[in-house]
């Protein structure tokens, strides 16, 4: 096994790309999920570390966001650790249609909430989830409106943390042998939609 010059083991091997790599499109879908991560109780991972479910703690939801197309993303940088302990800067970003008072008073505490875990499904049919290990934090916030009937009065959050690892990915369980990217789809949205209360 390769190991660094320290002899810590290192998990390398050939990289060919699948057709599917190659034609994975970009962005991410228009809808989101997020919890805290005090509110998961336990993490299912198949042999490659796919996280396959998620359980909550009692009396805990997944939110859902809903917003539009290509007004969302994300980003993972890696981070160079002077100690030679490499992390992964997690970024969210997610635009905000809000209208109410409450809308507003569920701004003002995703604004403060920590260790948030996002699960966000992609324009390629895969869900990632940022902020698994150590959870993401309100970076930045901007709203307001300008002058025209037109001008921008959404409010963008970027949530960001380091992580240990790149965003892994999830897919809910399926049926053996079932390899559509849409039947893959539709089963992680199933799923996550039942731990939205």
């Amino acid at each position: 096994m390769p190991t660094t010059s320290i002899g810590c083991p290192l998990t390398l091997g050939n990289f060919d790309p699948t057709c599917e790599a190659f034609k994975k499109v970009g962005g991410v879908d228009a809808t989101f999920y997020y919890t805290l991560r005090k509110d998961i109780a336990s993490i299912a991972k198949a042999s490659d570390g796919t996280v396959t479910g998620v359980t909550l703690k009692v009396g805990a939801k997944l939110y859902k966001v809903t917003g539009r197309k290509f007004q969302n993303g994300i980003n993972y940088d890696l981070k160079i650790g002077a100690t030679g302990n490499n992390t992964w800067t997690h970024k969210h970003t997610a635009r905000f249609y809000h209208f109410t008072q409450t809308d507003r008073t569920q701004l003002e505490s995703y604004a403060i909430a920590d260790d948030v875990v996002v699960f966000q499904p992609t324009n390629a049919t895969q869900t990632e989830i940022l902020g698994l290990s150590l959870g993401l934090a309100a970076a930045t916030g901007k709203g307001g409106s300008g002058i025209k009937l037109d001008d921008d009065n959404t409010l963008v959050f970027e949530l960001q943390g380091d992580e240990p690892n790149l965003p892994v990915l999830f897919q809910a369980p399926v049926e053996a042998g079932v390899t559509d990217p849409d039947a893959l789809r539709i089963a992680n949205t199933t799923y996550l939609d039942a731990l939205v209360a």
